[in-house]
């Protein structure tokens, strides 16, 4: 299965990156992602997307979670609009 999580993508372009300014095909005004998306900022999002997964995992698939889900996606998205808040 493909990961399609931001946060990978934001690791490999963190990495290619790197890779193209020690290679010399990029000026270091060039980099941005590490700005952008520092370590701190991808850990902290992968723990809520985790805890959102595992508690979406553990639902029944029936119509009376959507109270719970509705409630597990509020509280991912505020747990990430904090992550984003203390991150500027």
């Amino acid at each position: 299965m493909q990961d399609i999580r931001p946060t990978s993508r934001w690791r490999n372009a963190k990495r290619k990156e790197e890779e193209e300014f020690t290679a010399g095909l990029i000026e270091k005004d060039d980099c941005v992602y590490a700005e952008l998306f520092p370590d701190s900022f991808i850990h902290q999002t992968e723990m809520v997307l985790e805890q959102y997964a595992a508690s979406i995992a553990k639902l029944p698939n029936h119509p009376d979670s959507y109270p719970t889900i509705m409630k597990s996606i509020e509280t991912a998205v505020l747990a990430l609009n904090e992550i984003n808040e203390v991150g500027n």
